[in-house]
This record gives C-alpha cells, sequence and structure tokens, in this order.
C-alpha cells in the first residue's frame, strides 16, 4: 500500500487501515527531501558527511567519497546491486563508488545525482520513474535520458522522480495520475524527464511557459513542491488530503489554481500547474513535500499540513473528525509545536536542530518518532539518545540520520532490514522494529566491489570483464573482490564467495588472507561454472554471487552482484544415411526451458563442418569414414565453441552418430585450458554400439561399393571386432544411452528386442561378456522407433534433459575450482 492508496473516501476510514497507511505512507515526503541544500542538510555537515535517503522499506547512504550504499527491501532491485535479493547489511550500488554527489529514494525506486551533474536510477520503473524511456524494472543504475548535466538537485516521491537545474528550472518524470509533474497533464504516466511549467500544457509547456526561479524542491507521495529564489512556495499535484497547502477543503469543487483536466478519480482534488501556497509567500526555505507536507523557514521555524489522523502536522491537535476535516486534512499551513526556530532540516514528522538534536512527531504505530514507545505524539518530542551529534536526516515509516562523529541510526519499521540491523522489538500487526534509534552495520573492512571476468575461446591467455550476454556454463569465471581496510593495521580475514540464491558456498570459494593497513587488496577467486546455469533443472539467470568478509566467524561486510550464465550449447550429430535436418525439433525442445539455450545441428550451415554418412537408397558412391566425420565434427565443435565462447559443449548423437562421437572423443577432442575435456556429456540415441544387422543386410544386398563406407562401419563385424576394439577412452566424458525396444526384431523377426534397427544389447553395449559399454550404468529402455528418437519430446524431456542440466559431482566441480 502506498501513501497514494489513502484517497478522498477517506471520510469512512477505519483506524486499522489508518494504520497500515503509516506503515508505508508518508516516506515520499523525506524521500523527496534528500537535495544537496543547506535548507535539508546542515550546511557544516554537507561538504565531509555522508547523505542518507529512506525508501518505502530500504535506505541508501552516501559517504564523503562518493559512493552509495543501499539496504533493505529489493524486490525492484531498488538497492542498486543487480539483484534482487533484499538484505540489512549496507552493499555498494553498482557502478557508483564514487562521483555521486546526492541522493534520493522513492518507494522502491533510487536515484543518484552525480559530480558531473547527471542522473541516474535503479529500481521499480511500472510507472516511467527512472526516465529511460522504458517501463523496464533495473537492478542497476541507468542514465535518466536527456539529464546527463546541468542538474544541481534531486528529489523522488512515491513513483515519480525530480531534478532542479541549475537554471532554476525544473524537470520531473514518472506517475502522473495526480498531476505530480506540474506539466498542465494528469491521469498519465512520463516515461522520460518533461519541463515543469508555469503555464501551457504538456511536454514543452505547450502555450505557456516553463518555471523558473526556483530554489529548492521537493516531490513527495503524489504531490510536488518547490521554493523560490523570492522565498515563496508553489504546491501540485495530488491534494486529498490538504497537502497543497492551498487553503481549501480537499472536495472542493473548483480548488485555486483549477483542478486537473483528469484525474484517477471523477471527484478527485488535484492540481497539475505549480500554484502558490497563499500563507506562504515568503521566508520559506526548504520543503518537504509528501501527504503530511512541511515547510523551513529562513528563520529556523517550521509549518506543516495535510493529513492530520495521527497528529502528524504537530500543533498538538488530532483531526479525528471527517465531518469537520475531510479526509482528516488540515488544508492551511500550521507552526509546528516548539519549533518556531532552531531547525535546520526537516523530514516527515522529523526535524533536526541547530543544536544537532532531533525531535519527531505525529504517527508511531512502527515507533518512528523514536522515544522508545508507539504512543500517537500529536507535539514534537525528543527522539531518544539524539540530543546532539546529528549531521542528517531523512524518514517516514522509518527514519535514518547520519551521525557528525561517523555513523548512521535508524529506527522505525524494520521488516525488510531497512534499518541495516537485526531488531528484536515488534510493533503493529507484528511487525519487526525499533522505537529507539539503532546503529546501522558499518564495515571496517569493505567490499568495494565485484568484477566478473572470462576468457574468449580460443584466448587463453586474456581475462576480459562480463557484459550483459553474460558467460556460457562451465566457463571458468574470475570473480574479484576488492576489500579497502578502513582502519590502521593489518587485518587477517576471510573472504567466502557464495551463491546468494541458496546461501551455498561455491565450490572452492572460502579463501584466508591478509588487507594492508588503510589499503585496498583484490581477491581473485576462479570459479568452474559448470551447472550453474540450472538449479534443479529449471534454468536460473542471472545468478547473483555474495562476497562476504568474516573475522573470527563474524561478518564484516558483504557484497552481491549478478551474472548471467547461459546453458551450454547442444551440438546434434546425425547418423547413417541423415542429415542436419532430424534435428528439427530440438531447438524448440530446448527453448522451453532456457530461451538462451541453444542447439546447433552438426551441417547445417551455421559454422563450417559437414558430415557424409550417405543416404537411403544408398548410393553407389563413398562417403566418408567414422575418422573423417568426427574430424568434420570437430571442425563444427570449434565453429560452435567461438561463435558462442563456449569453452564447452554437450553432445546429443543419434544412432551412427553416437559412434562419430565416440571417435572424436577419444581421437579428435582437444583439452580446455584447464585440462578438462571439450565435451560435458554425449548422449546416445539408438547408436548401434555393437553394430547393426541392418547395416549387414544392405552392405551384403546392395554390394562393396553400396555407401561404402558408412555402410561397412555400421556392420556387426565391423564395429564388435575393430570399432569396439580400438575406440574405448571415454576420456573423462560421461556418456548416457537411450535404446528402443519395440517388440519387432532388427530388419529381420525373430531376434532380440529394438528400436527397428538398433538391437537393445548393440546400442547398450553389451559384448560376449555380458557388461555394458565400457561399464557404463546410465542407460534407458523405452517404446520407441529409431527414427523417432531425434523428434521425440518424452524422450528428450525424461532422458536427454535430466542429463544436460544435472549439477556436476561435488567432487568434480570441487576439483576444478581454485583460488589466487
Amino acid at each position: 500500500m502506498r501513501s497514494i492508496g489513502l484517497k478522498h473516501a477517506a471520510l469512512g476510514l477505519v483506524i486499522f487501515m489508518a494504520a497500515l497507511f503509516a506503515l508505508v505512507a508518508g516516506a515520499g515526503a523525506t524521500r523527496g527531501a534528500q537535495q544537496s541544500t543547506a535548507a535539508n542538510v546542515r550546511a557544516s555537515a554537507l561538504l565531509v558527511r555522508p547523505l542518507v535517503a529512506t525508501g518505502g522499506g530500504h535506505t541508501c547512504s552516501l559517504n564523503a567519497s562518493g559512493a552509495v550504499r543501499c539496504w533493505g527491501a529489493n524486490h525492484d532491485g531498488q538497492l542498486g546491486d543487480g539483484t534482487t535479493v533484499s538484505h540489512q547489511r549496507p552493499a555498494l550500488v553498482a557502478g557508483l563508488s564514487s562521483g555521486v554527489t546526492a541522493i534520493a529514494a522513492g518507494f522502491s525506486h533510487t536515484c543518484a545525482l552525480t559530480t558531473a551533474g547527471g542522473v541516474k536510477c535503479w529500481g521499480t520503473n511500472n510507472d516511467g520513474e527512472l526516465g529511460d524511456f522504458t517501463q523496464v524494472n533495473r537492478s542497476t543504475p541507468v542514465d535518466v535520458i536527456n539529464l546527463a548535466s546541468g542538474v544541481v538537485a534531486i528529489s523522488a516521491g512515491d513513483r515519480h522522480t525530480c531534478a532542479l537545474l541549475a537554471t532554476g528550472g525544473m524537470q520531473c518524470w514518472g506517475y502522473n495520475v495526480y498531476g505530480e509533474l506540474g506539466n498542465g497533464t494528469s491521469g498519465n504516466s512520463w516515461l522520460g524527464a518533461v519541463p515543469v511549467c508555469a503555464t501551457g500544457t504538456g511536454f514543452g509547456c505547450v502555450g505557456g511557459a516553463p518555471l523558473t526561479g526556483i530554489a529548492s524542491m521537493g516531490a513527495g507521495g503524489i504531490n510536488t513542491c518547490a521554493v523560490t529564489t523570492a522565498g515563496a512556495l508553489k504546491c501540485w499535484g495530488g491534494n486529498y488530503s490538504g497537502q497543497l497547502g492551498l487553503g481549501f477543503a480537499p472536495d472542493s469543487a473548483s480548488p485555486p489554481g483549477g483542478i486537473c483536466p483528469t484525474s484517477a478519480e471523477p471527484n478527485a482534488s488535484c492540481v497539475s500547474l505549480p500554484a502558490d501556497v497563499p500563507s506562504l509567500q515568503s521566508g520559506i526555505a526548504a520543503v518537504n513535500a509528501g501527504q503530511i507536507a512541511c515547510a523551513l523557514t529562513t528563520t529556523g521555524g517550521v509549518k506543516c499540513w495535510g493529513y492530520n489522523y495521527w497528529g502528524d502536522v504537530g500543533n498538538g491537535t488530532r483531526t479525528t473528525l471527517p465531518a469537520d476535516a475531510p479526509n482528516y486534512a488540515v488544508p492551511t499551513p500550521v507552526d509546528v509545536t516548539g519549533l518556531g526556530s532552531g531547525v535546520d532540516a526537516i523530514a516527515e514528522r522529523c526535524a533536526l536542530l541547530a543544536s544537532g538534536g532531533v525531535k519527531c512527531w505525529g504517527s508511531n504505530a512502527f515507533g518512528q518518532v523514536g522515544d522508545g514507545t508507539t504512543a500517537i505524539r500529536p507535539s514534537p518530542v525528543d527522539v531518544f539518545g539524539l540530543s546532539s551529534g546529528v549531521a542528517s536526516i531523512s524518514g517516514g515509516g522509518h527514519v535514518c540520520v547520519v551521525m557528525a562523529a561517523g555513523g548512521l541510526k535508524c529506527w522505525g519499521q524494520n521488516g525488510a532490514g531497512q534499518l541495516g540491523a537485526p531488531t528484536t522489538e515488534t510493533c503493529a500487526f507484528s511487525a519487526p522494529c525499533s522505537t529507539v534509534p539503532v546503529d546501522v552495520s558499518q564495515c571496517s573492512i569493505c567490499v568495494e566491489g565485484i568484477a566478473f571476468k572470462h576468457q574468449i575461446y580460443p584466448d587463453n591467455i586474456d581475462w576480459v570483464p562480463i557484459g550483459a550476454p553474460g558467460t556460457v556454463d562451465g566457463n571458468q569465471v574470475r570473480v574479484i573482490a576488492t576489500l579497502q581496510n578502513q582502519t590502521g593495521s593489518d587485518q587477517p580475514v576471510t573472504i567466502e564467495f557464495r551463491d546468494a540464491d541458496t546461501d551455498a558456498l561455491l565450490p572452492g570459494g572460502s579463501i584466508d588472507g591478509t588487507v594492508p593497513s588503510s589499503a585496498t587488496l583484490p581477491v581473485t577467486f576462479v570459479w568452474n561454472t559448470d551447472g550453474f546455469a540450472w538449479d534443479g533443472g529449471v534454468a536460473r539467470s542471472p545468478r547473483h554471487v555474495r562476497v562476504t568478509v568474516l573475522q573470527g566467524g563474524a561478518t564484516r561486510d558483504i557484497d552481491i552482484r549478478s551474472i548471467k550464465i547461459v546453458p551450454k550449447p547442444v551440438v546434434l550429430v546425425h547418423g547413417y544415411a541423415s542429415s542436419a535436418a532430424t534435428w528439427s525439433a530440438y531447438q524448440g525442445f530446448l527453448s522451453a526451458s532456457s530461451p538462451d539455450w541453444k542447439a546447433y545441428a552438426v551441417g547445417d550451415g551455421t559454422v563450417p563442418g559437414k558430415e557424409d554418412t550417405g543416404a537411403l537408397p544408398p548410393p553407389a558412391r563413398n562417403t566418408n569414414t567414422i575418422d573423417e566425420n568426427a574430424q568434420q565434427v570437430d571442425l563444427y565443435i570449434e565453429g560452435v565453441r567461438k561463435l558462442t565462447n563456449a569453452w564447452h559443449v554437450d553432445i546429443v548423437a543419434h544412432s551412427m552418430g553416437g559412434l562419430i562421437s565416440r571417435y572424436y572423443i577419444q581421437n579428435v577432442m582437444g583439452p580446455d585450458a584447464y585440462s578438462k575435456p571439450v565435451v560435458s556429456h554425449l548422449i546416445m540415441l539408438g547408436t548401434p554400439n555393437h553394430g547393426t544387422i541392418c547395416a549387414d543386410l544392405i552392405f551384403v544386398a546392395s554390394g562393396t561399393l553400396a555407401n561404402f563406407p558408412a555402410t561397412l562401419q555400421n556392420t556387426i563385424a565391423y564395429v564388435s571386432a575393430i570399432f569396439d576394439t580400438q575406440v574405448t577412452n571415454r576420456r573423462g566424458v560421461p556418456f548416457s544411452i537411450s535404446a528402443g525396444i519395440i517388440p519387432i526384431g532388427t530388419c529381420v523377426i525373430g531376434l532380440p528386442p529394438s528400436d527397428g534397427i538398433t538391437g537393445l544389447l548393440s546400442a547398450v553395449g553389451v559384448g560376449g561378456d555380458a557388461a555394458p559399454l565400457f561399464g557404463i550404468s546410465d542407460y534407458e529402455t523405452r517404446l520407441i522407433l529409431h527414427t523417432s528418437m531425434t523428434s521425440s519430446r518424452p524422450t528428450f524431456d525424461e532422458f536427454v534433459k535430466p542429463r544436460l542440466v544435472a549439477p556436476p559431482p561435488p567432487a568434480a566441480a570441487a576439483a576444478a575450482a581454485s583460488s589466487v
């Protein structure tokens, strides 16, 4: 539930719903107030201390070096670490380890202002709140289009974002149902930045002119306010709780400044162009917009207005009778009790005093007042333990401050870990919370970044960064974690590399080391990704790697980054008298499991390499030998590896293709750069591993020139007596066999069960000693014709796929991993 969910129908709102509103609402006002101006952060601390921004269920901080860390809820990627994994420990935002001057947090999106004056955003984007002209959620920062420079401040409402330009103008983007973007339109969303208009409408303020002369601003839940250089206040957007401060009742039919031309509700009160707040036309320094809006005067006083069921305007009263005040609204600014002067900065229902102390008031169901209780406070009270030493503040459903001496403290709701520390208290609805400030977990030995690198086949020397296309299952990946020691002495640590989704330690992923005093140390873990494109037979993309720094078993810092790992390519090797076309169904089989899983049939023309196994009826010409076809398979596999950057492939072979693949593996296949087999798995479908009598019959019936040598090299005599005695080395490649057992003989009635071409005993490789081929135990039998094996979905789903997506044996995986 967002603050926008409490509309004019609040006349019948029950206390239960009002308390639930407090769980997530209101944060937009404070979130919108995170600007690099002295009105929002004490001027003495601005240049040397971090800033903090609180969202609906997440928090972000900015340190003196311009690095951004976030923690808490991450369901839409609002933590910016490349994942959607929530966590309570601060972790670096991808690519923002420096160069940021201000941050702003919406309900589930976040934005940063760079030193170049550009804006980057990440998180939810359903209404265009990231400004990249899409509605695609982003788990890492993206540039706001057309705002690469010239921005001096940013602010975020629940689902919209605004930027203050160096020229004194404003641009906003995102949710605009209530006209909160201020361009004369409503009932819509803008996916990119549009100018706020003084007059006119739409992009470019058609028929009017852009708003200018703005000194500071704040975006709230569904409203926005701006302070002019002359100290006057203007507000626009939703007004159902009187949060525009215009002095008229929320259900007024004709409010000053004009009602929105369209709105989410026929009777909703909203203003789509900036309107003057009548009682605040001079002496205003800063504004905090939201359902409860407040203004900071140039003399250090605070005035508030808007929703007041919980005493949120801070004047000692509660508006609990909607018949007297529709929507529990106080539509005209009132003085906050005891805060007529001496205030340096404001947040929603909180004030930072010139003395460095903090006072809060109003709704307290989740301990957000910070006085150790959950009692409603219609007038400001001291926050426990914060009578001095605070440098900056942000708040809503939870409140966070930056201490002048360093460190952060938070209190209030903690259901998603947004306080940055574990808590034992529970508040309304049994929600985790803290009614007093708790220290946010800080790192003394910090993970300052994670990078992924791989090698581009066939270059086994250079390591290059892994981009958005990702890497291929089975490739070696270097995970490089850069650690920073912020203490004055050498620090021994253990660094763990884990799968963040399962919490499993990656094979070989625990490394001991020492980070030098006040220095950085890159730690490289070489990860064998074999099997990591899958999880329990289901494609997992992306994977999330968590790096944890430990000392004596205690966690010092974590960071999480995502990496896309696509499945190995599947090379399909056809059999006797066949072609690549026999595999036409296989790409569909693979795509149904993962859009990134690709099939490559030898001879399809994608890359060089083509088998010649003859045709039916047998032509009177020579064909390739098994050796020659294996060379063609090698040529094709090399092409696929270069095309896909796959250091390993899987092979599914049909009929004689299994013999060709066996020969290739023993005699042609080379190792990869880590002495591993190129082929990860060979699956044979109906392969005559001891020959087929069908070949004998064709050979006898047609003569020695018939399809020679493909026919000859399928005969029982050749395969059993020659091929099987010479081709016996699997070179570490797992073999799996599927055999048909339809109730008919093999070419001649009366022979053992077969698939119509290959007998069962031949397919599973049973010889004179009645032992399966090379001791292979992984085989199955099923009722299927030989010619149907390459198009059978049940064969793929029940036999082929489970073997291709199975994880490697733990011992093999661990042995292949190493660290440096």
